[in-house]
């Protein structure tokens, strides 16, 4: 952590989470399933976030890592 941006990467990661689970009324993914930090099993990449939806027996997938941050 410095002192031009206090938060830490857990911080981070668990607003992440809360934003995956927002409703799509609220401008939000809509998000049944939200977790953090999670290894994939995809070339051992683990997402900061990532998180599914169920729309009409569709699954969605929405992530976020730190290269797309920037």
């Amino acid at each position: 952590m410095s002192d031009l941006f206090p938060m830490s990467h857990a911080g981070l990661c668990a607003i992440a989470v809360k934003w995956l689970k927002r409703d799509l009324s609220k401008k939000g993914p809509g998000c049944d399933v939200a977790v953090s930090e999670v290894k994939t099993g995809h070339n051992g990449e683990t997402p900061d976030a990532i998180g599914w939806r169920r729309k009409d027996d569709e699954r969605m997938t929405k992530g976020t890592d730190r290269s797309s941050l920037r």
